[in-house]
């Protein structure tokens, strides 16, 4: 039988995820600043995706090939490492995701709230999330932008 912090629906179960993703985010936004972004925006949140995914494959391949051995702690088998869960790092790379989309609609960089400061849209830095803002059109979305220069996504034209 589920227990009270058991999620009944989709929904639920989702908005619990994002809470937690969140707040992590919130952490190392935090302790890092806009600026460790910046340097390289997207192409940097791009190589920081990856560095991620690869953990996890080197995480997955471990657990899966490590030799088993006789005197082993088999729930020590696929432990986490002791800096970062497996959960965390499936939450770094949603919110790496999270923040391409903020460069890409110019809001990466924005001031951090202050604790309990009212949202134009309703709720709390605490407690409430803002409205998501309008799609901008196709036309209108930013072009990828790194160290070397930019590629227009729609050309594939090389500025620098």
């Amino acid at each position: 039988m589920p227990d009270a912090t058991t999620p009944r629906t989709f929904e639920v179960a989702m908005e619990m995820e994002w809470a937690q993703a969140r707040a992590l985010m919130l952490r190392k936004q935090a302790a890092y600043g806009a600026k460790n972004i910046e340097v390289f925006g997207e192409l940097g949140v791009l190589v920081r995706a990856s560095d991620k995914l690869e953990r996890l494959k080197h995480l997955a391949r471990r657990k899966f090939t490590r030799p088993i051995q006789a005197d082993a702690d088999p729930d020590q088998a696929d432990a986490d490492p002791e800096w970062e869960t497996v959960e965390d790092t499936w939450r770094d790379l949603m919110n790496y995701a999270l923040i391409a989309l903020m460069l890409r609609h110019g809001m990466w960089g924005l001031p951090m709230e202050a604790e309990g400061e009212e949202h134009p849209g309703g709720g709390t830095a605490k407690t409430g999330l803002r409205p998501l803002p309008p799609a901008r059109p196709p036309e209108t979305q930013l072009t990828i932008h790194g160290e070397y220069g930019h590629r227009d996504p729609a050309t594939e034209e090389r500025h620098d």
